[in-house]
């Protein structure tokens, strides 16, 4: 991983490692209870595809994926 210390890279150990096992267990991912507490979460609404999208091209262009 090129980018070993950066935010983008302990997403991309997290997804690697963890996610899957997580996500297919009891765990529910979800972020209702910091977007009830927090107005500017609720404002900020959901990541639309198109970034997401760009987020992991440049990630991988990158070498983190």
């Amino acid at each position: 991983m090129k980018a070993r210390g950066s935010h983008a890279a302990k997403l991309g150990e997290f997804f690697e490692e963890d996610f899957e096992h997580m996500a297919c267990g009891e765990v529910v991912l979800d972020t209702w209870e910091t977007r009830r507490v927090s107005g500017e979460l609720r404002r900020a609404g959901p990541v639309g595809r198109e970034v997401m999208e760009r987020y992991v091209k440049w990630w991988k262009k990158e070498g983190i994926l």
